[in-house]
């Protein structure tokens, strides 16, 4: 009995020795080629009212509630409450030829920087790389809680790259219509 209350005890100081060594801060980044022009591929990021189209969560919670503030531009913001908690983003840089960069935050978690990069391959494709980052400033899970994380969202941003790649593709350049504010 001894020996696996030792056993115990022992695995429970390395956990936490461990977890008081990893970074609480995490990078998720995808990146996905796509079939059409960056012009294009910004019509559908670059404005909020196209992101429930889009957005891997609205698969998860069809419920999810989104209000926003002028769509698109620098100052845009998108508020939602869903199964998982609230949220909202803000629009911090707009480039139609370079991407976009937004703030986020989750419920009372600190707020995360994400950002879209367009890369033009060719006449006919487009990279587009999701990066988001932040930290998660819980002592000793924390660091636990961030590589947990980067494999959950990294999950969400294939999904969510592969659902644009479906949009610009199917519909080409000259069928893409964005609601306007």
């Amino acid at each position: 009995m001894k020996k696996i209350f030792l056993g115990t005890a022992g695995a429970f100081f390395v956990l936490i020795l461990v977890g008081l060594t990893l970074s609480s801060e995490y990078e998720v980044k995808r990146t996905k080629t796509i079939s059409g022009s960056i012009k294009d591929i910004h019509k559908v990021i670059g404005n909020l009212r196209t992101w429930p189209n889009w957005g891997p969560w609205m698969e998860d919670d069809p419920n999810m509630k989104i209000t926003s503030t002028a769509s698109s531009g620098v100052g845009a913001t998108q508020q939602w409450t869903g199964k998982s908690g609230t949220g909202h983003l803000t629009f911090t840089h707009v480039d139609p030829e370079a991407g976009i960069a937004y703030e986020l935050q989750f419920d009372q978690w600190p707020k995360a920087r994400a950002r879209f990069d367009y890369e033009n391959i060719s006449e006919s494709q487009s990279s587009v790389t999701w990066t988001m980052n932040g930290t998660i400033p819980i002592p000793v899970i924390g660091g636990y809680m961030a590589l947990v994380f980067q494999e959950v969202m990294g999950k969400s941003f294939e999904k969510g790259l592969s659902n644009i790649a479906r949009i610009v593709e199917e519909k080409g350049d000259s069928s893409l219509e964005i609601p306007q504010d």
